[in-house]
């Protein structure tokens, strides 16, 4: 629109890209990352599952981490407790951070369950029921359900 200034970017002699002509370092991205990774569900009381297909994608941006997941199961052996999702190559910075997961297909559970990413970069995933959670979910999975998960949490 008339009056918009342009923005121009350019790349720091000293690494990373400023922008509008700023040349101080502490401004310059230079940290900018994309790949995806293996998730791996565990329950976390017995039992175990595994993973007919996933799409795990992560984008890494100075020190934030961006994690979209998608998991259809494919076999499950009795399992009970939580479910732990692991494989994301950032480990969190400081307190668990939430995460936003939903579950399609468990037995007698579909909808909204509750992530925490842990310090150690797993993904604790528990089930609401009346407004609190549950740690059962693993109970409830079964062969062809599909677990949706995205978090943004700090990374050292």
């Amino acid at each position: 629109y008339a009056g918009a200034s342009t923005e121009t970017a350019r790349i720091r002699s000293g690494g990373g890209i400023t922008f509008n002509g700023d040349t101080a370092a502490a401004n310059a991205l230079d940290d900018y990352e994309e790949g995806t990774f293996t998730p791996v569900l565990t329950p976390a009381t017995s039992g175990s599952i595994t993973i007919s297909s996933s799409t795990a994608k992560y984008t890494k941006i100075g020190n934030l981490v961006f994690i979209n997941v998608f998991i259809t199961i494919g076999s499950v052996s009795s399992p009970v407790g939580r479910l732990g999702l692991s494989g994301s190559p950032f480990s969190a910075t400081g307190q668990p951070y939430a995460a936003v997961c939903h579950v399609n297909g468990f037995s007698s559970f579909s909808g909204k369950a509750g992530a925490l990413v842990e310090a150690s970069g797993t993904f604790n995933i528990d089930r609401y029921v009346n407004g609190g959670l549950a740690a059962d979910l693993a109970n409830n999975a079964g062969a062809g359900d599909n677990i949706f998960l995205t978090a943004t949490y700090p990374v050292s």
